[in-house]
């Protein structure tokens, strides 16, 4: 067994730290279908798995807690959304992501930009509450530089998280 042990930790498996890809995303507005039941549907595709929990907001006022993603185009949200059939939707970023229900922990001490992205700058890792501060010392959109990871509420099915980050997403960032 400690030989085992020895040949695990020799090499760095890529399964054991499986790398998670994610946008971090502007305010987003959209026109939406809405049935008769609690998926809302895009004309476009705007949305990501990182929004849940956010509100998506109607023009007519109506206000809906997202709380799950299908696809780029279809979300549901937390009540019928009917009478919002075919209006103009807005869902406001204020630099909160949720983060995937199989996150655990952060390998790494920086977000990396997908490649291709032509950007080789980073996202520095720090704490959440450092993050927070500087949200609320200025909330002007640009290029995330720094991130924190804030814990939920456990809601009985598993612990969850959100990255939260500073400034708040001027444009998609793909990390």
């Amino acid at each position: 067994r400690a030989g085992y042990r020895d040949f695990l930790a020799a090499h760095e498996w890529g399964f054991l730290r499986p790398r998670a890809n994610f946008t971090l995303w502007p305010t987003v507005t959209g026109t939406a279908t809405a049935g008769l039941t609690t998926t809302v549907t895009a004309t476009t595709a705007v949305f990501f798995p990182s929004m849940i929990g956010h509100s998506i907001v109607f023009t007519a006022g109506s206000t809906y807690t997202i709380t799950g993603y299908t696809s780029s185009t279809v979300i549901t949200v937390n009540s019928t959304a009917a009478a919002d059939s075919s209006k103009a939707f807005t869902i406001t970023a204020d630099g909160v992501y949720r983060m995937p229900d199989d996150y655990g922990s952060m390998y790494s001490t920086k977000i990396y930009f997908a490649a291709g992205s032509n950007d080789d700058r980073v996202i520095q890792l720090t704490s959440e509450s450092v993050v927070v501060s500087a949200l609320q010392s200025n909330a002007d959109p640009s290029r995330p530089t720094m991130a924190g990871v804030r814990p939920l509420l456990n809601d009985g099915t598993g612990q969850r998280f959100d990255l939260v980050s500073y400034p708040i997403a001027d444009q998609n960032y793909p990390t």
